[in-house]
């Protein structure tokens, strides 16, 4: 994940809002599908080897990094800017781990060999990327809507 952070947030930061649309569509799109094609494994639907397997959770970390850090950021940022970015990211972040928290716990008690208990995990995964695609897409939609001008932002909320 830091890697496609790291590497990615240059690049996306210099893009104009419908490229982001795209790249962001294309990632969790490939975050969605990976998450299914392990559920489809899960589920005895398909089998892959190990090494197929960890590749694909690999993509899926890669592809879903970008669009869960950097459109949030850069909304703190328009939003809250120099003085008040930090606490929303914070708000966010806060939110996202605490979430986590959970799930991790979750996954954590998952049996092993037990491979039919990760379908909920996996049904879970595919389903936070395409939850996410359609909000992302649509914040996306309701900033081009504003016609040019960032519509996300403290002057546009107020009024």
């Amino acid at each position: 994940c830091l890697a496609s952070v790291t590497a990615g947030s240059g690049r996306y930061g210099r893009m104009g809002r419908r490229r982001r649309a795209i790249v962001d569509a294309i990632q969790l799109g490939v975050a969605t599908g990976c998450a299914l094609a392990m559920l489809a494994h899960v589920s005895g639907m398909v089998n892959l080897s190990a090494f197929a397997g960890s590749s694909i959770m690999v993509l899926w970390g890669a592809s879903f990094a970008i669009p869960f850090y950097i459109p949030p950021s850069l909304f703190a940022l328009s939003r809250g800017g120099k003085e008040s970015s930090a606490t929303i990211a914070d708000a966010f972040d806060f939110g996202g781990f605490s979430l986590l928290a959970a799930f991790n716990g979750y996954v954590a008690g998952i049996q092993r060999g037990a491979m039919g208990e990760w379908k909920t995990t996996f049904a879970l995964l595919a389903t936070c990327a395409a939850v996410s695609m359609a909000c992302l897409l649509g914040a996306f939609a309701i900033e081009e809507r504003g016609k040019g001008r960032n519509v996300m932002t403290k002057r546009n909320f107020n009024s």
